[in-house]
C-alpha cells in the first residue's frame, strides 16, 4: 500500500510538471492525454492482483489466537449466521422467493493448526414447490460462497416441517 501511494505521488508530480512545462507549444493536447493516461493506468494497477486473489469457491477468515476458546466457537456461531442471512438475502433478492419457501445451512470447520475457518459446505431446505422449481437459480448463488451444496425438500405445514408434525404425532 506504501508503494502505491508513493507511486501515484510521483505520478501526480510528474505529470504536474510536464502539463505545466508544455503550456504553449504544439503538442500540449498530446501531452495532457498521455499524462491522463499514466495517472489512469497508476489508478488501476492493483486491480489484476485484487481480481485473481479473489476465489469464489473457497471461504478463508482468520481468526485470534484463542481460536478454540468459547471466544473462537462464538466467532464461528456468529459468522455462520451472518453467512447465512446474506445468502438468504441474496436468494430472495435474485430468485424472488420469500423468507419461508427455504432456510439456509451452512457449516465452518474450525482449523486450529492455522486458526482459520473454512466453509465445508451449505445446506437449503426448500419448503415450497417455487422453491423446487428455482433450485439451478439457488445453486448458482450458492456457488459464489461453497461448491458444496446439498438440497433438502422439506414442505412446511401449519405446524413447522412435515417431520415436526409427524413427530407429534407419534
Amino acid at each position: 500500500m506504501k508503494h502505491y501511494l508513493i507511486t501515484l505521488i510521483l505520478i501526480s508530480i510528474i505529470t504536474g510538471g510536464l502539463s505545466y512545462l508544455s503550456s504553449g507549444f504544439c503538442y500540449e493536447k498530446q501531452i495532457r492525454y498521455l499524462s491522463m493516461l499514466l495517472t489512469l493506468l497508476a489508478l488501476l494497477s492493483p486491480l489484476p492482483t485484487l481480481l485473481s486473489s479473489v476465489d469464489p469457491g473457497h471461504l478463508e477468515v482468520t481468526l485470534p489466537e484463542q481460536a478454540d476458546s468459547a471466544f473462537g466457537m462464538l466467532l464461528k456461531d456468529k459468522t455462520e449466521e451472518r453467512i447465512n442471512e446474506q445468502l438468504c438475502a441474496e436468494i430472495i433478492r435474485r430468485c424472488g422467493l420469500k423468507e419461508n419457501d427455504f432456510t439456509v445451512r451452512t457449516e465452518l470447520i474450525l482449523d486450529k493448526d492455522r486458526s482459520t475457518f473454512s466453509m465445508s459446505g451449505v445446506e437449503i431446505s426448500l419448503h415450497s414447490i417455487g422453491a423446487v422449481l428455482k433450485r439451478e437459480e439457488i445453486r448458482s448463488v450458492v456457488k459464489i460462497v461453497s461448491e458444496n451444496c446439498v438440497f433438502k425438500e422439506e414442505p412446511k405445514t401449519k405446524g413447522g416441517t412435515a417431520d415436526d408434525q409427524r413427530a407429534d404425532e407419534e
